[in-house]
């Protein structure tokens, strides 16, 4: 009786999915969105002139045509990586509240390289920030909710959205509404890295696909991941 419960779900999904995908929406960029193609051994940071920076880093599944992941770089006279949601590790002090410390420009490639699997890319986008949005990310990091798997948009969100700049920003679930966001208010250009086993890329990868994949994908993930779909 399960398994025919299981399958009924299933169906039931599948039939949503083939309706929201007929109705699906790719509009959702304004204007063009500047890309450059890199390879994570020459991803760098601002660190001679040492500029105050953050890095956006989102994952995008080739696959399932979805954003499935949000964290942060933050480059000032030090270095820190907000993960609120992930499963990075480094050695060393346990991060406190999904802000791992004292990090190493080889510590930056690691993590990114530890989420660059194959059917997946890396999309990061650096924005300059002054010494008062600083202080108010050291503020938020000393109040900052627990980390916890599946939340890293809504974290990483509301630390942005805490910033004056970005005080317009929604808080979100869908690390999406975060990408398109930040493109509409800064015009600099998003690096994009492949896995070492793929060569080509074509943005329309990204911009074709719609917030229906990401809510599709997260109703698979928690209700049907026991399938053990995975990508051909």
């Amino acid at each position: 009786m399960q398994n025919i419960s299981h399958t009924r779900s299933f169906a039931a999904v599948l039939i949503l999915y083939i309706f929201t995908m007929a109705h699906a929406y790719a509009g959702e960029q304004n204007g063009i969105i500047k890309i450059n193609l890199n390879h994570v051994s020459n991803f760098h940071l601002s660190q001679e002139d040492m500029t105050d920076e953050i890095v956006v880093i989102f994952v995008f599944n080739r696959c399932a045509k979805t954003f499935s992941h949000a964290s942060l770089i933050i480059n000032s006279d030090t270095r820190t990586i907000y993960d609120p949601g992930g499963s990075w590790m480094k050695f060393g002090p346990i991060p406190k509240r999904g802000f791992f410390e004292n990090i190493t420009i080889d510590d930056t490639r690691d993590f990114l390289q530890y989420h660059l699997r194959e059917k997946q890319i890396i999309a990061t986008k650096k924005i300059q920030i002054s010494e008062n949005d600083l202080n108010i990310i050291r503020e938020y990091q000393l109040k900052a909710p627990l980390e916890e798997p599946g939340q890293c948009a809504l974290r990483v969100s509301r630390l942005l959205k805490s910033l004056p700049r970005f005080d317009e920003m929604e808080i979100s679930v869908f690390p999406r509404d975060i990408f398109y966001f930040l493109n509409e208010k800064d015009s600099s250009a998003v690096e994009i890295f492949l896995h070492e086993n793929e060569q080509k890329f074509s943005f329309s990868e990204m911009t074709n696909s719609s917030k229906w994949h990401d809510v599709i994908s997260s109703i698979y993930n928690v209700k049907f991941s026991w399938l053990g779909y995975r990508c051909p």
